[in-house]
């Protein structure tokens, strides 16, 4: 069963509050001011929106998390790894990532297969199985979000395993933030909603080796030190963004889905944000009254 990191603190969601100041290296200033004069030059509004919003979140750590928390999420990333990019949640992530203006690493199965081209898009061709593949991934790259799911027809989970050889080639490249997607619904605290207690049975009794293999790769990344933040998917629908009605809870699940557009907008928006830090929130796309 997977153990929660102990609480640090009193804040919302049981995040210590601290009056740290969030200091801009000189390398963070210049890349944030070369966003803004590409947005400015070339116009690019996204360039310029993408470094106000980074701007913006790192002023807000200021007031968020405990310092180790801060001082992990004080980098603009400009340059992120992607596993699971080719699937149904990882294309619309790798799309909406080029479009916000990261440089993109995808690690790619099969690459010939994958259709789409942009001038920051570098496509990797090997194994997520592979620690070779997922250190020549990684080179270059300040975060890393994982959409992976286990290769269909496979009958043995792998994704614990993946985890725990990523865990040391992440330590080795200074790469600490990473966001990974799980269909584990088991918590551990006592489930009262009755909808994500279900949901938990359903996928206990069905997939027991997959659910056990999640709780191992929730463990692994409660043990490390990295700065991860663990989704907890309902069924992924394809279909526009509803970004105004995503909504995320620690405590159960929100609604039965979420569109794959929004749920890559979500995973994006969490690489600067320090609110799910060391958690596993559930998200979903808020359900009319």
């Amino acid at each position: 069963m997977f153990r929660p990191p102990a609480s640090g603190g009193v804040g919302r969601y049981g995040l210590p509050r601290t009056a740290a100041l969030v200091f801009f290296s000189v390398d963070a200033r210049k890349e944030l001011f070369s966003f803004l004069w590409r947005g400015i030059n070339q116009h690019q509004s996204h360039c310029g929106i993408r470094a106000f919003l980074l701007f913006f979140s790192l002023i807000r750590l200021s007031t968020l998390g405990s310092p180790q928390r801060v001082s992990s999420m004080s980098t603009i990333f400009s340059t992120i790894a992607i596993l699971g990019g080719a699937g149904k949640a990882g294309q619309p992530l790798v799309q909406q990532a080029l479009q916000t203006g990261y440089n993109v690493r995808l690690l790619l199965r099969h690459p010939a297969d994958f259709q789409l081209q942009h001038k920051q898009l570098t496509i990797i061709s090997g194994d997520a199985r592979d620690p070779a593949a997922l250190t020549t991934l990684l080179q270059g790259c300040q975060a890393l979000v994982s959409t992976l799911g286990n290769p269909k027809g496979e009958p043995a989970p792998m994704l614990s395993a993946v985890t725990a050889q990523l865990l040391p080639i992440l330590q080795a490249q200074h790469i600490k933030r990473y966001i990974a997607v799980t269909s584990l619904y088991q918590t551990a605290h006592e489930q009262h909603d009755a909808g994500t207690k279900q949901a938990a049975a359903y996928m206990q009794q069905h997939y027991p080796l997959f659910m056990a293999d999640r709780e191992r790769e929730l463990q692994l990344l409660s043990d490390s030190d990295l700065a991860w933040t663990y989704v907890r998917l309902p069924y992924l629908l394809e279909g526009p963004a509803l970004i105004s009605n995503v909504e995320a809870r620690l405590e159960c699940l929100l609604g039965p889905t979420i569109t794959v557009a929004d749920l890559a907008q979500f995973l994006l928006t969490q690489l600067h944000s320090p609110e799910y830090v060391k958690q596993a929130p559930f998200v979903a796309n808020r359900q009319p009254a």
